[in-house]
Parts: structure tokens; sequence; C-alpha cells
């Protein structure tokens, strides 16, 4: 516990001051005292929150998917010399991963022409040039944002690949969101509008999941595609007046005045 240390007679932990209580009688009130106490229950804290996070997340991570898609995790590679050559071994590791995941997703992939020896022979030069944008960057970048910016530019190029990656990217790790999407359905279809028809309340739900603001939401492509939809109303702009049928003639007001008398 190196991070715990005593400056002008306070605790602090990380830089940040570690608040004791009140003094309690027959104890004294210097936080100094108490510097023992502070970390042993600093380090119990530490310990018992590492311990149950690895306890929840070895069970997710000893999954065989998922286990072969942290090949992605481009800062668990290891730091090589572009001069030297891979290790061999490094290479077979990661290429059983690939295949890994190409099984367990293959009805998909090829449905989309996917091919593994493709796949392959273009993760390791990928991977070259994943090494080569990393060294440019002053810090490293998060997962999500690396990719992203490596999909943008290179997914052409390294299709097969990428096509693994999109499809790892699919995978939960929770149910929190089908969780939300249930709470969703019943704010959205409440015992007054318990008539809403199934594409109706697709609609609505995937309104509000899209978490768009109302500042930055352009209602004009929605409203033109309601307006060119279908037909709305006779006799308005763009669809002119409703054409009569051939059996239909028109009353002139002499006939309905004929008729009134």
């Amino acid at each position: 516990m190196s991070e715990v240390e005593e400056r002008d007679g306070t605790v602090l932990w990380k830089g940040s001051t570690l608040h004791m209580g009140r003094a309690q009688r027959g104890r004294p009130s210097d936080l100094a005292a108490h510097r023992g106490e502070v970390i042993r229950d600093c380090q119990q804290i530490l310990n018992s929150t590492l311990h149950h996070l690895g306890r929840r997340f070895d069970a997710l991570l000893s999954q065989s998917v998922l286990s072969a898609a942290r090949v992605f995790q481009f800062s668990s590679w290891q730091q090589e010399d572009e001069e030297e050559e891979e290790d061999d071994t490094e290479d077979d590791i990661e290429e059983d991963k690939l295949r890994k995941i190409y099984r367990h997703f293959q009805r998909p992939l090829e449905v989309n022409g996917f091919e593994l020896e493709s796949a392959l022979r273009e993760w390791h030069e990928l991977k070259r040039v994943c090494r080569t944008q990393l060294s440019g960057m002053r810090r490293p970048p998060s997962f999500k944002d690396f990719w992203v910016m490596m999909l943008r530019r290179e997914e052409q190029e390294y299709r097969n690949v990428f096509q693994l990656l999109r499809l790892v990217l699919t995978i939960p790790i929770h149910t929190a969101e089908c969780e939300r999407s249930f709470s969703l359905m019943n704010r959205v279809k409440t015992d007054w509008r318990s008539c809403l028809a199934p594409a109706c309340l697709t609609s609505l739900m995937a309104i509000s999941l899209s978490e768009q603001s109302v500042e930055t939401f352009d209602p004009v492509p929605a409203i033109r595609l309601w307006w060119t939809a279908g037909r709305r109303r006779p006799s308005t702009a763009p669809y002119g007046p409703r054409p009569r049928g051939e059996t239909e003639t028109p009353i002139s007001d002499s006939t309905s005045s004929e008729e009134e008398q």
C-alpha cells in the first residue's frame, strides 16, 4: 500500500484525503495515530473488491468464444520490433482463436462470402498496421475508439478480419439491454394504449432506444417519408383531386333543386 501516505497530520490515499470519524472517548483524535488501521482497512477493501470482480468475470472469460475474442485486445499484444519476425507459437495461438470465432459464427459468415484462409493472412498484416498506428499515438486509445478508427480506414483492405470483429462486438456480456427493453415496453404500452399494433409498438420503442435528444434530432427526413408513404387526403398536393369512378356522375345544382321542390 505505497499509495497511502501521511501529510501534515492527514492520511492520503492516491492523493485523496481519507476522513476518519470523530475521536472516541479514550482514543486519540490525531489521524496519524490511526495510520495503520487505515492502511489495513484500505487493503481489506481493495482485496475484497478485486476478489468479487474476479469471481464475477472469470466465469465470463472462461467461455471459449469470449476467451478467443480477446485476440482483438491490442493491449495484450507483445511489443515487438518491426524488423524481428513474430513468434510462431503466438501466431498459431492467434490463428486458433480466429478459427474458433469462425466456427461459432460460421453460418452468417458463409452467407457474406467470408474466407477463413484470407482472414488469417489479413490478420498478420493488420497487426503490423495497428502497431504502426499505436506507436504514433501519445496515449493508448480505448478499445472502441481504436477499432472504430481502423474500421473506417482499413475495412475494405481487411474485409474478412473485420467481419469477425463486427460479430465479436455483437456478443452481449450482460442482459441489461434486454431488461431495459422490457421496462420500456411497459412504459410505452400502458393500459390506456393496450391496442397498439406490434409494428407501431416496435417503431415507438426504436425511437425511444435511439437516445437522440430533441436538440440534435432532424425531423425533416421523417416528415418526408410520412408524406410520400401513401395518400393522405383527396384534393391535396402533391396528389391532386381524387379521380371519380366511371359509374359516378356529378350531381348538378339544378337536379338537387328540383328534388327539393
